[in-house]
């Protein structure tokens, strides 16, 4: 590799890196302080909570790789959150280069920064999100149905039911040829369910009975679903980001209808869960992610190089434009620490 293309290799990353500020800025998770303070210090035991609350101890994860290092403070928690996402990047990115090349990798990174994804995780620095998106990307990249088993099993201490749905996607993408095989995603399943049955008999010996569906009950259906539809004004807009553009551009590249229609079917479906949940962007990030990187994957392959190329610069230029808004209990927002809230103060 000469000088030049390391240095501009080197300024696509800092360019990624500044839009990435820019479009998300950056905030910490509501329950971060619950888990720093109360949830890491019980480990291996979990604490006590309130039945509205458990529900959070359902994705534990976060709070067991912060007790490794200790981090029982919101700061710390948050830091360690913080490494997680920068070690899901730097394994992902090395993977991306080595089989798909720094091309195909530009393109994936440029939508990941235009993603609605990127800016969930980064508005809620600490969450879960960090572990499942990142599992949920590694299924998309590997290959050997024992390391995609593994996968599922850490998937399931993070966020089970979100864990099931991309899996059960990826295994229709699979069967309609447009990833993978399987099989591969059959033994990332059987991973999540087992892991799901280790989960369950830890928080059964720790009393912990009410789990996200009781949460669901409890809030009413009928809220969640009126939320829901006060919040596809802004939802349906921004739901694939500034990547929409690089989404449709492949789609339209795909050489049959029927890969189209599944691939949008899935995108639709996606809202499903959506409807059900106080965090609108969040889950439908989380969800459609793992299908945005088959689309962009494929049409990298197929594409002339310097073509993938003007659109993983249309993405990232697009992102630059366009702040990075998602969608909390039916209320459009940015993150807390968000370059627009101290312009829209003055």
């Amino acid at each position: 590799m000469n000088r030049g293309v390391m240095i501009r290799r080197g300024a696509w990353v800092l360019g990624g890196v500044a839009v990435l500020l820019w479009r998300c800025g950056y905030g910490s998770f509501p329950d971060s302080p619950l888990l720093a303070h109360e949830v890491v210090p019980a480990l291996p035991s979990l604490p006590r909570l309130p039945p509205g609350a458990q529900f959070i101890l359902g994705s534990p994860i976060g709070a067991i790789v912060a007790s490794l290092f200790r981090a029982t403070t919101e700061t710390s928690f948050d830091l360690v959150h913080v490494g997680v996402f920068l070690g899901f990047i730097i394994v992902l990115g090395a993977i991306l280069l080595r089989r798909e090349g720094p091309v195909s990798a530009a393109l994936v990174g440029a939508g990941f920064v235009g993603s609605q994804t990127s800016v969930v995780l980064l508005a809620w620095i600490g969450s879960y999100d960090v572990f499942t998106v990142g599992f949920s990307s590694m299924l998309v990249v590997l290959r050997r149905w024992w390391a995609l088993a593994i996968v599922g099993f850490l998937l399931s201490f993070s966020a089970f039911e979100q864990g099931l749905i991309v899996i059960a996607m990826l295994i229709v993408l699979a069967l309609f040829g447009l990833v993978g095989r399987w099989r591969g995603f059959a033994a990332a399943l059987l991973g999540l369910l087992v892991g799901r049955v280790v989960l369950q008999f830890w928080l059964h010996a720790n009393d912990v009975t009410h789990d996200r569906l009781w949460f669901i009950r409890a809030t009413g259906t009928d809220v969640l679903l009126d939320q829901f539809w006060r919040s596809l004004q802004w939802l349906v807009p921004t739901a694939l980001g500034a990547t929409a553009v690089a989404v449709i551009v492949s789609l339209v590249s795909e050489p049959r209808w029927r890969e189209r229609i599944v691939v949008i079917t899935l995108l639709v479906l996606c809202l499903v869960p959506v409807a059900v949940s106080l965090d609108q962007s969040r889950v439908y990030a989380v969800l459609s992610w793992p299908i945005v990187m088959v689309v962009l994957l494929r049409y990298a392959r197929r594409t002339e190089a310097s073509d993938v190329e003007r659109l993983s610069v249309l993405t990232l230029g697009l992102a630059a434009l366009f702040p990075g808004i998602f969608v909390w209990e039916g209320r459009a927002q940015l993150a807390r620490h968000h370059l627009m809230r101290v312009l829209l103060r003055r």
